[in-house]
């Protein structure tokens, strides 16, 4: 019956401190794990929550009252306003409670509690002098115990994502040959490969290394190519014109990086994971013209990038480049992409600020 009450309800409390006429103010039924909670107004205007406990047998509402919608017990004001619109409500309802009273228990419920309340008389604790005490912090135990229950409940879960996650990033790595074995517990050489590629488009570098995209690329090719799988456009950034490659060399190794990237994604589609972004060929003729030897001031017009924002960049691809060094062997592309790492690293790039003289 506590369950249906509603704002404005009138009804009696039987016995206890909040004996008499009350109003609900707020069911309180959003507190299901303890039972329904209302907050009621009394008839000497204490705001009060009650519980199961104050009612022996089932409330019944004699009649209903508006409560405003922005009614706040805490304003002594609110209260006082509320009790005096109770207070004229009550005048015009029928008070005698036997009027009122729910409909009679059976014989057998009766005796029920009955003896149940007797049980209760009887045992050893219900003599205790702090009986209330240890019953409140039973409660609170209780409570403590519930809240660690849904905390590990969350943990579990949120483990249980990350193990499906990672397994699925296994099973792209082993159906493109970086992992081998019943299921992917061995790493393959291409997959020592990768480890050590350390950027959000690794797959798809490891991938361009294995097939070839790199070879035959100059020093300053190799790193406009590689600036676009570390270069991320501001998407404030007005561009006069679009970015293209700086030559017809690299155009084409960005048709079959493009390409390897679509493939990639369609894998990691296939696993239900997130693609990685699409390579963005905006800073590629910097980097380009800088590990060209090209003036500072030439590059920085060509690009209309701010200083800061060149040197963080051509600092990434350098970084990049080191990695693919590592990534290739002995080769080739490992002499290319350190020369990129050599002719990159000049200038405001190279300048390390000396430490600041300590004060005397």
């Amino acid at each position: 019956a506590m369950l249906n009450l509603k704002p404005g309800d009138i009804l009696r409390v039987p016995s206890g401190k909040s004996q008499g006429w009350i109003v609900v103010i707020d069911p309180g039924a959003r507190s299901d794990r303890e039972g329904p909670r209302p907050m009621v107004l009394t008839e000497d205007r204490h705001v009060r929550r009650l519980s199961l406990a104050d009612f022996q047998t089932p409330p019944v509402a004699v009649g209903r009252m508006k409560v405003p919608k922005h009614f706040n017990p805490k304003e002594p004001a609110s209260r006082r306003n509320l009790a005096a619109a109770f207070r004229s409500k009550l005048s015009t309802i029928d008070l005698d409670p036997g009027r009122y009273r729910s409909g009679a228990i059976d014989t057998d419920a009766s005796e029920r509690i009955a003896r149940l309340r007797d049980r209760v008389k009887k045992h050893p604790t219900h003599a205790c002098p702090d009986r209330e005490a240890h019953a409140r912090w039973a409660e609170r135990a209780l409570k403590l115990e519930r809240e660690n229950a849904r905390t590990q409940a969350r943990v579990s879960t949120r483990t249980n994502t990350i193990a499906t996650h990672f397994d699925k990033i296994c099973l792209v790595l082993e159906s493109l040959g970086y992992l081998s074995g019943e299921g992917g517990t061995e790493v393959t050489a291409e997959g020592r490969m990768l480890a050590r590629i350390y950027a959000e488009l690794d797959l798809v570098a490891a991938e361009c290394i294995r097939a070839g995209v790199f070879d035959d690329l100059t020093a300053p090719q190799l790193a406009a190519v590689l600036a676009s799988l570390v270069y991320e456009s501001r998407r404030s950034d007005d561009a006069v014109r679009r970015p293209r490659m700086p030559d017809a060399v690299t155009e084409a190794a960005m048709t079959s990086l493009r390409k390897i990237w679509r493939e990639v994604s369609l894998v990691e589609r296939d696993a239900r994971l997130e693609r990685g972004p699409e390579p963005d060929i905006g800073f590629s003729q910097a980097a380009f013209a800088w590990a060209a030897g090209r003036p500072l001031a030439v590059v920085l017009g060509d690009s209309q990038l701010t200083a800061g924002d060149f040197v963080r960049w051509v600092r990434q691809v350098l970084d990049f480049a080191g990695q693919v060094a590592d990534a290739a062997g002995p080769g080739p592309l490992r002499n290319t992409a350190r020369e990129v790492v050599t002719s990159m690293r000049r200038g405001v790039v190279a300048f390390v600020p000396d430490d600041q003289p300590m004060a005397d």
